[in-house]
């Protein structure tokens, strides 16, 4: 409270009443009133955001990342926090969410998770699994191992690469609302959505006969797959 005081003083009491007014409430205070902020802020800028920062203010920033999430910036750094923030685990969960919202607000980010070591063998993940979205590297090699899926499809007739294709989309489907699809990183899983309406619509021909029945035809289905291209 002593350090948050200048702070305290030009809160309206109305805005106190009911509050618990604990060290948590105070640092918050003190910090600006958005730890959550704050903490993405250092994981992106690392020692430029501590030199931004009085000593106050630093102080009560490492007071609420040790409270709130068991984490001490000063000592555990800030590779530590990055890994957790991917693992987004327990309290982690809500900065991750936030990190998802604006995640080209902090570039650095996802090149400090690069830094970090994965929580199990890379051969082991598989798609759509929650425990490993928040890294990069799993969706580096799953984008690589469509890659190689795809260029399969030239050796094989029409028919199964269009059921393999559909198998595909619905392996990769899930990666497409991640951060990593918004930061670029998922072009071929972004593709498959439109592989899969390009193999449904090319199933049959336009219908052959007079002028009037092609642009029947290309009306009701066949634009789909111009579309699609």
């Amino acid at each position: 409270m002593q350090l948050a005081l200048p702070c305290l003083l030009d809160e309206e009491i109305d805005m106190l009443k009911g509050k618990k007014l604990d060290k948590d409430y105070f640092n918050t205070l003190l910090t600006g009133g958005d730890p959550v902020r704050d903490l993405l802020q250092w994981l992106d800028q690392g020692e430029a955001f501590r030199i931004g920062r009085g000593v106050d203010e630093w102080r009560a920033f490492v007071e609420v990342c040790k409270s709130q999430l068991a984490f001490n910036p000063e000592d555990d750094g800030i590779l530590a926090g990055a890994a957790k923030l991917a693992s987004h685990k327990g309290p982690w969960a809500p900065v991750w969410e936030r990190f998802c919202e604006a995640p080209k607000r902090y570039p650095n980010i996802p090149v400090h998770i690069r830094q970090c070591k994965p929580p199990s063998n890379t051969l082991t993940w598989h798609s759509a699994e929650s425990d490993y979205e928040g890294w990069p590297q799993w969706n580096e090699k799953e984008e690589n191992g469509l890659r190689k899926d795809l260029e399969l499809l030239d050796s094989v007739p029409p028919h199964e690469a269009r059921k393999r294709i559909a198998e595909l989309e619905k392996k990769h489907s899930a990666r497409r609302p991640l951060v990593w699809a918004e930061l670029g990183e998922s072009s071929l899983a972004r593709s498959l959505e439109h592989l899969l309406v390009l193999a449904q619509t090319t199933t049959s021909d336009l219908a052959a006969g007079t002028t009037d029945d092609l642009a029947a035809g290309y009306l009701s289905e066949g634009w789909k797959t111009d579309d699609a291209v």
